[in-house]
C-alpha cells in the first residue's frame, strides 16, 4: 500500500442569488395584505406591506405571544409566523385567516428562508452568500464515483472552526469497500500537534508524510481556504493561497476505488464552497461562486449551497435533504443530523477572511 499523508484543514459552501423582496414579499402581497395585514388594518399589530414587513417580522416579539418572535432566524419551530401559517393551533387561527392555506411550495419557501437565517438580501457574497454549519455528530455524505482511479485530481474548500477540534477528529473520510481495512481516504486533525492530515492509500506499501504546523489554535481564527492536488507526479497542499507542503516524485498514484460514500463529519464549524475536479492546477482563491462559466469541464462536484434539494428532487420516495451539486453530475450531499445553512461567510480576497 502506498500511503500519502500531508498536513492541512477543511472546506466551504453557500446560497442563491435572491432577495426577501423578490422571494418572500410576493407571498404576503398575494395572500395577506388585501384585507388583514396592511397599513389600514394591521391585524395583530402586523403590517405586511412591502415597506414594513421585514422590519416588523424578523426578531420582533409577537403581539399575541410576547415571549416568542414573529420570525426567529434559523428556527421555524419558534417563529410564530410560520407556526400560524402551517396551522399550529397553539398559536391561534391558521393564517391566512378565513382564506385558503398557502400553497405548499410557498410554505416550504418561507420555512427555508427562516431556517437559513431570514436574510433580507442573499444575492451578494464572494464564495457564496451563506455557509453550512456543522455540529459534532452532523454529517453530509456523497458517493463520487467519478474520482475513482483518477491520476489527476484536486479538492478545494473554505472552513471556519467554532472550537478547537478534539484529538484526531476524522473530518472527511471514505472507507475501503472492505470496511475491515479502515479508510482509503481521510482528513483528520491532530490537536496535540495542531496539524491536519490527509491520507490517501495507494498501491505499493510506501508511506509519505509532511506536517504543516498551525501557529496557534483554529478556534474562531477566521476563514481558511484549503486546496490540494495530485498531478500524476506530486501531491501539493495550498493553505490560504500558498503552497506550503508538497510530496514530490510519486508517479502512478491514483485515487483509490471504492463504492463507499465520502463523509464530511465530526467537527464543529462552517463550510463555504466545495469543488472536486478530475484535474490539477491551482487557480487561486475563488472570488465568487462556481457556475457553468468558471467551474471547469473537469468539475465532478460543486457545492455552492444555493439550494437544498428535498423529496422528489432526488427520488420520489425520498424524504431526505441534500446539498445541491452544481456540476451536473448529481453528486448531491445527503444531510444527516442537525447541521443547517448559516450566513457567516468567507469575506473574499484571500488569506482567510472573517
Amino acid at each position: 500500500m502506498k500511503r500519502i499523508i500531508i498536513a492541512m484543514a477543511l472546506l466551504s459552501l453557500c446560497f442563491s442569488q435572491q432577495t426577501y423582496d423578490s422571494e418572500i414579499q410576493p407571498i404576503w402581497d398575494n395572500s395577506c395584505t388585501s384585507s388583514c395585514h396592511n397599513s389600514g388594518n394591521n391585524s395583530g399589530g402586523l403590517n405586511l406591506m412591502a415597506a414594513n414587513s421585514y422590519s416588523e417580522l424578523v426578531n420582533v416579539a409577537s403581539q399575541g405571544w410576547p415571549s416568542v418572535m414573529r420570525v426567529k432566524p434559523g428556527d421555524n419551530q419558534n417563529s410564530v409566523l410560520f407556526q400560524k401559517i402551517v396551522g399550529n393551533t397553539s398559536f391561534g387561527d391558521r393564517m391566512p385567516k378565513g382564506g385558503s392555506p398557502l400553497a405548499q411550495a410557498d410554505e416550504e419557501k418561507i420555512k427555508k428562508w427562516i431556517d437559513e437565517g431570514a436574510p433580507q438580501d442573499w444575492s451578494g457574497g464572494t464564495a457564496g452568500a451563506g455557509s453550512y454549519d456543522f455540529e459534532v455528530g452532523d454529517r453530509v455524505e456523497v458517493s463520487v464515483s467519478e474520482i475513482n482511479g483518477s491520476s489527476h485530481f484536486s479538492m478545494e474548500f473554505f472552513v471556519l472552526f467554532h472550537r478547537e477540534p478534539g484529538e484526531y477528529q476524522e473530518i472527511i473520510k471514505r472507507e475501503f469497500n472492505d470496511a475491515n481495512k479502515g479508510h482509503d481516504f481521510f482528513f483528520e486533525y491532530d490537536s496535540s500537534e495542531k496539524k491536519f492530515v490527509l491520507s490517501i492509500d495507494g498501491i505499493d506499501g510506501l508511506s509519505y508524510s509532511v506536517s504543516n504546523l498551525m501557529s496557534g489554535g483554529l478556534n474562531n481564527s477566521g476563514w481558511h481556504h484549503i486546496y490540494f492536488e495530485y498531478n500524476n507526479q506530486d501531491l501539493n497542499f495550498f493553505w490560504n493561497g500558498n503552497n506550503v507542503a508538497s510530496v514530490q516524485n510519486i508517479p502512478n498514484l491514483s485515487f483509490p476505488t471504492s463504492s463507499k460514500p465520502i463523509k464530511f463529519e465530526n467537527f464543529k464549524g462552517s463550510i463555504d464552497g466545495l469543488r472536486i475536479r478530475n484535474t490539477s492546477g491551482f487557480e487561486g482563491i475563488p472570488g465568487g461562486i462556481w457556475d457553468q462559466t468558471n467551474m471547469g469541464n473537469d468539475a465532478i462536484l460543486v457545492w455552492n449551497c444555493n439550494e437544498i434539494l428535498v423529496d422528489a428532487n432526488i427520488n420520489p420516495d425520498d424524504s431526505n435533504q441534500y446539498l445541491k451539486d452544481e456540476s451536473g453530475k448529481n453528486n448531491h450531499g445527503l444531510i444527516q443530523g442537525n447541521g443547517q445553512l448559516d450566513y457567516d461567510v468567507f469575506g473574499g480576497g484571500g488569506g482567510g477572511g472573517t
